[in-house]
């Protein structure tokens, strides 16, 4: 609402477009016209040049977005504690003794000593999944990284995540801009979606090719270990991490 406010000022509004409409009058450096004109730029991305009906309709897009992004970090640090997998000591293999002593100090705070719990990090893959020999424990931790704000519970962000794809649409459409993508992207190096996909399109081949490469290095390394088990999500880093070991002689630690 603060920053409505301000972008949505009239008469404020009025003296940054003056001294836009000026900058090649007024003699100014190289950094000084930069700000003038990123200064005026952020006035109208802010729905400046808009009427009075769609200034409102924009102030109120913008305060439900902003009670969203609330609420969807709440639910993500809320889903991320509540997913964190409890294991038995024999679960914990392959972690030193700093990271069991952790884990039981977590679910000590949780009211479960004698357990042990892993902490979710922010992140999808966890640092213990390069650390765990017991598969099963690796499946539970990937599992639930990454299923930790679909369950259907409380911590459930997809209803979220839907309002908000709506609610930035219309937005965009307010501003002028066919797409959300196409006005985040206007001001930033790529300046539009194609140019983005573009990239990401060129990327892509070489960088699929070169996983795959990685996958069968993977999978060898399994069969060597009579494994007898086809690589998945959750074993990737545990086996990546003894791919590089054995290669260069280098872990994490």
């Amino acid at each position: 609402a603060h920053r409505d406010a301000v972008l949505l000022d009239t008469a404020l509004f009025a003296r940054v477009k003056r001294i836009y409409d000026r900058r090649d009058a007024l003699g100014l450096d190289a950094e000084q016209r930069h700000l003038v004109e990123r200064q005026y730029e952020d006035f109208v991305r802010g729905g400046a040049l808009l009427a009075e009906a769609a200034k409102a309709r924009l102030r109120a897009l913008n305060e439900e977005l902003s009670t969203l992004s609330t609420q969807f970090a709440i639910k993500v640090l809320a889903g991320t504690k509540a997913a964190a997998p409890v294991y038995e000591r024999a679960d914990l293999a392959g972690l030193s003794d700093r990271d069991v002593d952790a884990a039981a100090e977590a679910a000590k705070q949780r009211g479960m000593p004698g357990k042990y719990v892993l902490v979710l990090q922010n992140t999808t893959q966890q640092p213990a999944q390069a650390l765990l020999a017991n598969r099963a424990a690796r499946q539970r931790l990937f599992q639930a990284s990454v299923h930790r704000n679909d369950r259907g519970d409380s911590n459930d962000t997809r209803a979220i995540v839907q309002r908000i794809v709506q609610l930035r649409a219309e937005q965009a459409r307010l501003l002028g801009f066919p797409t959300y993508s196409a006005f985040a992207l206007d001001n930033q190096l790529a300046k539009d979606p194609d140019s983005a996909i573009a990239l990401l399109t060129q990327l892509a081949a070489p960088a699929t090719a070169k996983a795959r490469r990685e996958a069968v290095a993977i999978q060898a390394l399994i069969d060597r270990q009579g494994g007898g088990f086809k690589l998945e999500p959750w074993d990737r880093q545990y086996y990546a991490e003894q791919v590089r070991h054995a290669e260069y002689e280098v872990d994490d630690t």
